[in-house]
């Protein structure tokens, strides 16, 4: 490249640079004189929200939580309860926000720092509106700030753009304000687990004793087969934690649900749950009975307790259809090769 075309492009990146710096910046009037805060009284009327909206590009709905009766739901899916901890956040940070700069009021710059209508199919922020409180409340939310935590805003319907002195709380995935913990099983808790498939094949996993953490294969081992251990921890832990990543109602599955694998825990306090893994499209889905369950006769200990349990936990799994992480769906639906190794492996 010539002496001269470098010149003419350092130019044009010193432009450009200084334009977007003046389009940022808009007007230099500060507001340290007094407090502006993004949502005026919300912190004192946080009692009065009844909704939080969130739309993305082209006014498409991204999360939509509203109170009920009990707790927050996340309306768009399907009322399913959300994470009280995430809405809290959400509000604490909403409520907490200060305008601290003035930025452009120019519509042809709303671009450079994302705060466009959100109508836009091609905009790149999103927009949220609280309802409840006195006065309606509008915000288009754009890129971060140049400042370190910052974030600029647009109240919808309003030239003005400003900086904010925090970033905002606010996911584009719906399911991020989902309650996502399901139940919490240990391993050592597990008498038995088998995974039956829709061909009729079948896996059977059983404790060693109570008191240990061990696993067998309940089941003939085929000739120069052994089993892989880890692949039994891993059928066995499947109920740990167990978190969901999305969820839907079965009331939303018009066709009939044709089951792929139907996976039974047996607890030894007599706790059953029973997994049925189901597809839609190309997502994967399960849905959860839980019980009591002492047909055998095995159960020594106290029921109450896991009735109890089963009562608390069927009230977020009774009548929904759960999407779960990759590695706990896949060790749900094992089956006997992937359990088994070469012997001389």
């Amino acid at each position: 490249m010539s002496l001269k075309s470098l010149v003419i492009l350092a130019l044009v990146i010193i432009v450009g640079g200084v334009s977007y710096y003046y389009i940022a910046a808009g007007s230099k009037d500060s507001v340290s004189d007094e407090d502006i805060w993004l949502i005026p009284g919300l912190a004192q009327n946080l009692g009065q929200v009844t909704k939080l909206t969130v739309h993305g590009p082209g006014n498409n709905l991204l999360a939509e939580i509203s109170k009920s009766d009990h707790h927050w739901v996340v309306a768009n899916r399907d009322h399913y309860e959300a994470d009280i901890a995430v809405v809290r956040n959400a509000f604490d940070t909403l409520a907490n926000a200060r305008l601290i700069e003035k930025k452009t009021a120019k519509p042809n710059n709303y671009g450079m720092i994302g705060v466009e209508d959100i109508s836009d199919a091609l905009a790149q922020g999103i927009q949220f509106a609280v309802s409840g409180l006195d006065e309606p409340v509008v915000v288009v939310v754009g890129k971060e700030g140049s400042l370190q935590n910052t974030q600029f805003v647009r109240r919808a319907g309003d030239t003005q753009s400003w900086l904010l002195d925090r970033k905002l709380a606010l996911n584009r995935d719906g399911a991020w304000w989902l309650r996502k913990d399901i139940m919490d099983i240990l391993p050592e808790q597990i008498r038995s687990i088998r995974i039956s498939h829709k061909d009729g094949s079948e896996v059977l996993i059983e404790s060693k004793s109570q008191e240990g953490y061990e696993f067998a294969l309940g089941q003939p081992i085929p000739k120069g087969k052994k089993v892989s251990e880890s692949e039994l921890y891993q059928v066995a832990n499947a109920l740990s934690s167990l978190q969901l990543r999305d969820v839907a109602s079965l009331q939303s599955f018009k066709e009939e649900i044709l089951p792929s694998a139907i996976t039974t825990f047996r607890m030894y306090d007599g706790l059953r749950v029973v997994v049925t893994t189901f597809s839609k499209g190309k997502e994967t889905y399960v849905k959860l009975g839980i019980a009591f369950d002492d047909a055998d006769g095995l159960v020594q200990s106290d029921s109450a307790k896991v009735e109890e349990f089963v009562q608390k936990t069927r009230s977020r799994t009774e009548g929904w259809a759960f999407i779960l992480p990759s590695i706990t769906q896949d060790a749900m639906v094992k089956r006997l090769d992937d359990i088994l190794l070469r012997d001389d492996m």
